[in-house]
């Protein structure tokens, strides 16, 4: 479903479906980034959810049937950060009680009357916040997953949001007031930064106008542009660890003509290249063979990443590369595209047939498709895909980095 069928009443736009069994509510707003804007963004997406699950006036019992789940959270994607109100409830046709009204009543006091007074939720939400950081980065993955980001991309907006440094993000959580958090809300809420609003399910056309009566909210922006211009920065980096027992690797290429349909191909392929990888990396190299690929949507680069010894930078360098030869030959390759291109239609077909994929992919289709999801058109297109453009595609691969984690406790 495009947006030429789309209902759209001033930037939120409905879609009727009356073969689900929920009401999903999705609104998008807009805020600044930067390091202490994405601490008080994450602050206080959760200090609202924490405080505003009470239900207004609505009777228990009328609450319970409704089962509305409501949270806000914090986005960033392709240098764009959103807040986003995330809302389901229950479809009343599915349950023979009409309650449509009390439910939009506890969603717009959600919504609208947050309670920036209480000092001592928002205090243990930020101890919390600082809690499950530390936690994270008590993991040798998490760590230098975050280190190879910051270590890679050029972006001091994402200082914050990848830093491995406790004392850094203590201080900034710290140094954010339930007066920063007001203020973020109000920018947010403001006609400025509303952008845009997707209501979908199980709902009538007049049931959607009792709920735009609560959400008054309008835009007419055009579709943002998803482009992060933090550029790649070239060069290998090694991170040395006296503390950590593992050690990891990430290669990062670039590569040209990076879109989705290639990247699901990508990843098939070398999902099905599993046991010639393995054989590569085990039996001729005695490396360990767990990792993954990996994509930049909005950077046209790939990484490879995989946990090895600290002494093996080089034999995995060389098996990576082998690999890569392998799938650019053509008479091996054949076997596993047919695969691929198998298991992606037939996840296609599943999808489109459950109706799931109209949720899977709605923000897309708003911001710009005009064309029903068609799947004989998709199958067709996948077939079509050559082994010779799959490989003249890895053929652009240019390795721009290599990024070692090394844990000098590893054995």
């Amino acid at each position: 479903m495009g947006l030429s069928k789309l209902k759209n009443d001033n930037g939120v736009y409905l879609y009727e479906d009356h073969n689900f069994n929920t009401i999903t509510v999705q609104l998008y707003f807009n805020r600044k980034r930067g390091n202490k804007d994405d601490a008080i963004s994450e602050i206080m997406c959760e200090y609202i959810n924490k405080c505003n699950q009470v239900y207004s006036n609505v009777d228990s019992k009328k609450k319970e049937l409704f089962s509305t789940e409501a949270m806000f959270a914090d986005w960033v994607v392709g240098g764009v950060a959103h807040n986003i109100l995330f809302a389901e409830m229950v479809s009343p046709s599915k349950t023979g009680v009409y309650y449509l009204d009390d439910a939009f009543s506890f969603l717009k006091d959600f919504v609208f009357k947050p309670d920036f007074t209480n000092k001592k939720m928002f205090e243990m939400v930020k101890r919390s916040y600082i809690s499950n950081i530390e936690y994270a980065l008590s993991s040798t993955t998490t760590k230098a997953a975050r280190i190879y980001m910051t270590s890679t991309f050029d972006n001091e907006d994402d200082k914050f949001s990848y830093s491995t440094d406790l004392d850094y993000i203590t201080e900034i959580v710290n140094s954010v007031t339930l007066e920063d958090i007001e203020k973020a809300y109000n920018e947010m809420m403001s006609e400025e930064n509303f952008y845009r609003g997707l209501v979908f399910g199980d709902i009538t056309e007049e049931e959607f106008k009792k709920f735009r009566e609560s959400f008054p909210l309008k835009s007419d922006k055009e579709d943002l542009n998803y482009i992060d211009e933090s550029p790649i920065i070239d060069g290998d980096k090694e991170i040395s660890d006296p503390n950590a027992n593992e050690s990891i690797i990430y290669i990062t290429y670039s590569i040209e003509g990076l879109d989705q349909k290639f990247s699901d191909i990508l990843s098939k392929v070398f999902n099905g290249l599993g046991r010639i990888c393995l054989s590569v990396f085990r039996d001729k190299y005695g490396l360990v063979y767990s990792g993954g690929l990996g994509t930049f949507y909005f950077k046209d680069a790939v990484y490879f990443y995989a946990p090895i010894h600290k002494d093996d930078k080089e034999k995995f360098l060389k098996a990576v590369d082998e690999v890569l030869a392998i799938a650019m030959n053509k008479d091996t390759l054949k076997k596993y595209l047919d695969l691929a291109k198998f298991s992606i239609k037939n996840e296609a077909y599943i999808l489109n047939e459950e109706k799931y994929d109209f949720i899977d992919t709605i923000d897309e289709q708003v911001r710009g498709s005009s064309d029903e999801f068609d799947y004989e058109k998709f199958a067709a297109e996948i077939d079509e895909y050559t082994e010779e453009e799959f490989i003249d595609t890895l053929k652009t691969l240019k390795r721009r980095g290599v990024f070692m984690y090394r844990g000098e406790l590893g054995e």
